[in-house]
């Protein structure tokens, strides 16, 4: 999921990017597509997040509407990240569990570097991944370049 909209980077006293917190209508919007993913049935068990302030409000956003507390922050998500650090963390935590949905908040470029990477060649390229949306890849086994398969993509737009 990329986080969702955030204060400008001049906003405020605090001009740091990673101190940008999410505006009200990011709030509003990340709400919202958290509460499409429950009403369609979606159940992440595990919740992820880069450390900048607007990705963690953005996953805690989506944990509260699903009743979990426990968001950990992880360096494979910020927004320098690559696809190969975040499967590595992705591929451990699967191994501790049989079952593992997890949803991840993070940042552009990244979540489209990670989308298109996660199904290359399998019309999973989206031209730009909006703010507050989110993509559901699944994989049949290990979680590798090419090899997952997006189920979902839903924006705020989507009711």
């Amino acid at each position: 999921m990329r986080h969702g909209i955030a204060e400008d980077a001049c906003a405020g006293t605090d001009a740091d990017d990673a101190a940008r917190k999410l505006t009200g209508k990011g709030r509003r919007e990340t709400k919202q597509v958290a509460k499409a993913l429950k009403k369609l049935g979606i159940r992440p068990n595990v919740f992820l997040s880069s450390r900048r302030v607007r990705a963690r409000q953005t996953a805690r956003i989506v944990a509260k509407v699903f009743g979990v507390k426990n968001v950990t922050e992880i360096d494979a998500l910020d927004c320098n990240s690559t696809f190969e650090l975040f499967v590595g963390e992705l591929n451990r935590r699967m191994k501790k569990r049989k079952e593992t949905f997890v949803l991840a908040a993070s940042h552009e470029p990244f979540c489209s570097e990670f989308l298109h990477r996660a199904g290359a060649g399998q019309g999973t390229q989206i031209a730009a991944f909006r703010k507050s949306a989110v993509a559901m890849i699944a994989w049949s086994a290990e979680a590798k370049a090419g090899a997952g398969e997006l189920l979902l993509y839903l924006t705020p737009a989507a009711k």
